[in-house]
C-alpha cells in the first residue's frame, strides 16, 4: 500500500529533514498545490503527514509527490528506491477495487451491523493519525464510531481498501453475509 511505503520513508528522515520536507510542501513543487502551514503544523506525526498528502492528492499523486520533494532535498538514491516500489504497488492498487465498491455499496448496512470497530480503528490508525483515532475512540455507540470511521475514508481507495482488509479479519461473517460467496477466506 502506498500510505505504508510513504510511511517506511518519511521514517527515514530526521527531524531537520522532516522540517525541510514539509517546508517544500508549504512551498508547493512542480503542479501540486501548497499546503498551507497550519495543516501541516496539525500533522506533527508522520503518520498524520502521510495522512494528509493521501488526503489530498491521493495515493499515486502523494507518492509521486514524495518522489520530488525526496529529488529536491537532493536525496536521489531513497527517490529513485520509493519511485520503484510506488510502480510495484500502484498496479495492485488499481487493480483491487472490490473492497472499495464494497466499503460504498454497504456504508448503511456497515454503519448499523458492525460492532468491533475499535479493532478496525487500531488497523487505521497509521492511516487517520492519532486525532481522528480518538474522535472514533471517543464515539459512545458502535454506529456512532462507525459514521466517525466514515467520515475519514474521504483519503481515496487506499484508505477504503485497508477498511475492507479489515472488515475481513475483524467481521467475516459480516462481509460475508453482504456480499455472499464472493468474499476471499
Amino acid at each position: 500500500m502506498v500510505s505504508v511505503l510513504l510511511l517506511k520513508y518519511l521514517e527515514e528522515l530526521g527531524k531537520k529533514e522532516m522540517d525541510k520536507f514539509k517546508w517544500f510542501l508549504a512551498q508547493g513543487v512542480d503542479n501540486y498545490n501548497k499546503i498551507p502551514h497550519g495543516i501541516l503544523e496539525d500533522a506533527q506525526s508522520r503518520e498524520a503527514l502521510v495522512s494528509t498528502l493521501i488526503s489530498k492528492y491521493e495515493p499515486d499523486r502523494a507518492g509521486r509527490l514524495t518522489v520530488l520533494v525526496f529529488r529536491k532535498m537532493d536525496k536521489n538514491f531513497p527517490a529513485s528506491q520509493l519511485e520503484s516500489d510506488l510502480g510495484k504497488v500502484s498496479t495492485t492498487v488499481l487493480s483491487s477495487s472490490k473492497g472499495v465498491t464494497f466499503v460504498d455499496k454497504y456504508r448503511v448496512e456497515l454503519i448499523q451491523r458492525v460492532r468491533l470497530v475499535d479493532p478496525i480503528a487500531d488497523d487505521l490508525k497509521p492511516l487517520i493519525g492519532d486525532e481522528k483515532y480518538a474522535n472514533i475512540r471517543s464515539s459512545r455507540t458502535s454506529q456512532d464510531k462507525m459514521r466517525v470511521l466514515y467520515s475519514f475514508l474521504s483519503g481515496g481507495a487506499t484508505i477504503k481498501e485497508k477498511f475492507y482488509e479489515s472488515l475481513l479479519k475483524n467481521e467475516l461473517y459480516l462481509v460475508k453475509d453482504l456480499a455472499g460467496d464472493s468474499v476471499p477466506h
